[in-house]
């Protein structure tokens, strides 16, 4: 908040400064980064200047005025590396905050920026593959198939929830995730609450992306098999 007021009136924390006050990055000791309309040369802060913020870049985080999330993004490509930048978009993810409507509004203003592309190529890795529910759960079952693996129920109510592959006798289901369904924190709290259910009742549940079904189908072939073997 200090170095946001020392640069005075609309200036905001954003950069790297920001995705650590949004949970996205750890806290580090460098220089907190603020963005300004109008030009500021301040100790111990590094400044930017922006003429193109919009009231829907900017939000509020204990109180502290920074940039969204999809902004922070957008602002962190121009300068991190790209393995940092992956890493950011990566936890972005991860934490619930991403936000695919708002890094479109963002990335349609963003009017040939350095890091547009950067950031476009970032999520490129992450973009979920256009699946739905049922077309993830078959193409589930044919990776289990083709590898001979016992088959599982689909669809099923154990202790009151409704699991996608179920093997009872093996009490081991598993969940396929992906953003349609487990994108909010609201999703995050209701599925740990479902794992932490079905463990009570001794099934062990394992989550599968849908990502994995799509790139690494060989991995969730592995995880299967070892648990399906004991």
């Amino acid at each position: 908040m200090a170095a946001v007021l020392a640069c005075g009136p609309g200036a905001v924390l954003s950069h790297r400064s920001a995705l650590e006050l949004h949970g996205a990055a750890k806290p580090s000791r460098r220089l907190p980064a603020v963005t300004s309309r109008s030009h500021h040369k301040t100790p111990c802060i590094e400044v930017h200047t922006s003429t193109t913020l919009t009231r829907q870049d900017i939000t509020l985080i204990d109180a502290v005025p920074c940039t969204s999330v999809a902004r922070t993004l957008l602002d962190f490509a121009e300068r991190a590396p790209p393995r940092e930048l992956a890493r950011a978009v990566e936890e972005v993810e991860r934490i619930g905050l991403f936000d695919g409507t708002a890094m479109d509004r963002v990335l349609s203003r963003a009017n040939g920026r350095r890091g547009t592309g950067r950031l476009r190529a970032a999520l490129a890795e992450w973009t979920e593959p256009a699946f739905t529910r049922s077309e993830a759960e078959r193409r589930a079952l044919a990776l289990i198939e083709a590898a001979a693996l016992p088959r599982p129920n689909v669809n099923t109510f154990v202790a009151g929830h409704e699991v996608d592959l179920l093997w009872p006798e093996y009490r081991l289901a598993v969940e396929i995730d992906g953003y349609a369904f487990h994108s909010t924190r609201q999703a995050f709290e209701r599925d740990a609450a479902r794992d932490a259910d079905l463990d009570d009742v001794g099934i062990r549940v394992i989550r599968v992306t849908w990502r994995q079904l799509e790139h690494q189908p060989h991995r969730v072939v592995e995880r299967l098999s070892r648990r399906l073997s004991r």
